[in-house]
């Protein structure tokens, strides 16, 4: 009797220990991502990598299991890149989401924070502003509508898509990315961070990356480690640039030099004698001595400069003939200076003829005028 006790109430027993320790299994927490401090400094000056990042936020109902756990993984890890990003950064983000229940809204994709420059603060206050999951996963909806994000932005652009890839009535997502690679080219990359353990969405997330041809597949898992998302961010994000180098002290100034004098440039003088030839006549006259004596005066005062006699004529008469008078004219004149006492390598005599009258050859006034010899230094 006993015995059959004991077989009676042995099974129960079991039943109601091994109830206790499966409500003792603690429950799964999201995983938590400590933010990177990347600021230019001596090492880097940061600059980003594209012109754009725009992460798209899986919200469908799969990401809500577990008191959604996955959900809050996904949340904490874009939290924890953007807060990593420099407070210098000069790139745009923002923040698109999938999926959603309809306490959330009502479309399949909703850009939650638009493409602009990088806020942390905008950026944080989008991601506590999606509070709800729900619905189906259209990746590739919000994937079409990302590219028409970007396209408007202009510049290059990376994708980081954070879900579980989950295909709760997911569409064909590698077709979406195709059609957008083949529009935008090497403008867009896309980077998938997988949450949860299903390897079938894992597996389908990475055919996303591959689509695009440019990007990487990563887990949120192995992106909780510091030194992981320290890389991950490095290289999706930013490029180092090489600081400039320290100033170099500057030598001690020279000695200043005493400015050696620079004589003034000789500007060339140009004196009119006034010595009035007769009509057609180069032959010196009295009257035109004491013009001389003062033209030998200016000579004399530098007696190392040299000078040009030019003569000149009026228009009556032919070129060929004024221009030999105008010769004659300049000759006299020298060889009265230098016959009394100035140095004939010191003077150069020219004939210019009636072409460079300085009064008017219409008048009697004007043509006795130009009847004259000009002296000009070299």
């Amino acid at each position: 009797m006993r015995c059959n006790s004991l077989k009676l109430w042995l099974p129960l027993l079991l039943t109601f220990v091994l109830a206790g320790c499966a409500a003792t299994k603690p429950a799964p927490q999201p995983l938590t991502f400590t933010p990177q401090a990347f600021e230019s400094g001596q090492k880097c000056i940061y600059t980003a990598k594209r012109d754009n990042a725009l992460f798209i936020l899986d919200a469908s109902l799969t990401m809500g299991k577990d008191k959604e756990v996955n959900f809050l993984t996904a949340k904490n890890f874009i939290s924890a890149v953007s807060q990593s990003l420099p407070s210098d950064y000069a790139g745009k983000s923002g923040l698109r989401t999938f999926g959603h229940s309809e306490k959330q809204s009502k479309k399949e994709t909703e850009s939650v924070v638009g493409l602009a420059k990088h806020s942390r603060a905008d950026l944080q206050k989008g991601l506590d502003s999606v509070k709800y999951v729900g619905g189906n996963s259209p990746l590739g909806v919000a994937i079409e509508a990302a590219a028409a994000d970007v396209e408007k932005a202009g510049g290059t652009t990376t994708l980081v898509v954070v879900s579980d890839g989950t295909q709760n009535y997911m569409d064909d997502v590698v077709a979406v990315v195709k059609k957008a690679k083949a529009k935008l080219g090497d403008k867009l990359c896309i980077t998938t961070v997988f949450v949860g353990v299903d390897p079938i969405g894992k597996k389908y997330l990475e055919s996303v990356v591959a689509a695009a041809g440019c990007g990487s597949a990563e887990t949120a898992a192995a992106l909780s480690d510091k030194a992981a998302l320290a890389a991950f961010v490095d290289k999706t994000f930013l490029v180092c640039n090489p600081p400039p180098p320290p100033p170099v002290a500057a030598p001690a100034p020279a000695p200043v030099p005493v400015p050696v004098p620079v004589p003034a440039p000789k500007v060339k003088e140009i004196i009119t004698l006034n010595l009035l030839f007769d009509f057609d006549k180069a032959k010196i006259k009295d009257e035109m001595i004491p013009v001389l004596e003062q033209a030998k005066k200016i000579l004399n005062e530098d007696p190392a400069a040299k000078f040009t006699l030019s003569g000149h004529t009026c228009s009556i008469g032919t070129d060929a003939y004024n221009q030999k008078l105008s010769e004659r004219r300049a000759a006299a004149v020298k060889n009265w200076l230098v016959s009394n006492g100035v140095a004939a390598e010191r003077l150069d005599a020219a004939g210019f003829g009636e072409s460079q009258p300085k009064y008017d050859n219409k008048t009697g006034e004007g043509r006795k005028l130009n009847r004259r010899v000009e002296l000009q230094s070299k």
